[in-house]
């Protein structure tokens, strides 16, 4: 969750970790990281400072998303490496090692479909790994996030998520509510009988 809040002149930065961010906002002179909140601080005057960063690296900020968000599916052309942090692509990370011997962990709100991630590297300088041709679908992309250019080799499509229809579900319960209390009325005349 991307948030910012203002007490008395400072501006608290709530987002995902994020290694480009951090490099970012260390740009902010008067940045300060509170560990209690586990936010950056900022000068209130720094916000829209803070907001254009967030914009380069997540895709969005703490303001309203007009564009909306999407699922997306993404293919790997070529090994993805990063050495001693995780893989992340459009502000989501994807994958996560933590030592060489550690295998890796995938991001929230992202599945692998099929493919492989690990670990690799030394002790020293371990890497997080997506193997080749290894695909991915995320979700929850603001679609301005795709704009953010990725240093990864990887193909990208748009993918439809199923639409609820509101309507035909009430539509489908009140059946099943009738059929259930049917059900209730003939069973409370068999023990009756």
């Amino acid at each position: 969750m991307i948030k910012i809040e203002t007490v008395n002149g400072t501006a608290r930065i709530f987002t995902p970790y994020n290694a480009e961010f951090v490099k970012k906002i260390k740009n902010v002179g008067g940045r300060k990281w509170d560990p209690a909140q586990n936010c950056w601080t900022v000068p209130e005057t720094e916000i829209d400072t803070v907001r254009e960063y967030m914009m380069e690296v997540f895709g969005e900020s703490d303001l309203p998303d007009k564009d909306g968000k999407i699922t997306i599916k993404v293919t790997f052309n070529d090994d993805a490496k990063k050495l001693t942090a995780p893989i992340t692509l459009y502000g989501k990370e994807i994958a996560r090692a933590w030592g060489r011997d550690s295998g890796a962990k995938i991001g929230d709100d992202v599945t692998l479909i099929s493919g492989r991630i690990t670990s690799g590297g030394s002790r020293a300088n371990w890497t997080t790994v997506i193997d080749a041709g290894s695909v991915f679908k995320i979700r929850d992309i603001p679609k301005k996030a795709l704009e953010i250019p990725t240093k990864y080799d990887v193909t990208v499509e748009e993918v439809e998520e199923p639409k609820i229809n509101r309507g035909a579900l009430e539509e489908e319960k009140a059946k099943l509510l009738a059929r259930i209390a049917e059900i209730d009325s003939l069973l409370a005349q068999k023990e009756e009988g």
